[in-house]
């Protein structure tokens, strides 16, 4: 039988919570990102860059996949 109190205490990442950031601080966004780690949650719901023209902008584009490599790095799911 499964300790299920343990899996609640500690569940496996893929199972937390996912906070919406929608808005990456270009300055400080690893600062964010392992914040967001180290208080334990599994990952993020994220989007392009809404900054200057959101898809319009191929700058907010090309930033996305920079975005999800930095996530994937600390092993966050998006």
């Amino acid at each position: 039988m499964n300790d299920i109190h343990g899996l609640f205490a500690d569940p496996p990442r893929r199972y937390r919570p996912y906070p919406i950031v929608h808005n990456w601080p270009g300055h400080d966004r690893t600062t964010l990102m392992d914040a967001i780690a180290a208080y334990g949650f599994g990952g993020v719901v994220t989007n392009v860059p809404f900054k200057d023209g959101f898809t319009q902008n191929p700058a907010n584009l090309a930033e996305f996949p920079k975005i999800l490599a930095e996530l994937e790095a600390r092993g966050l799911a998006y």
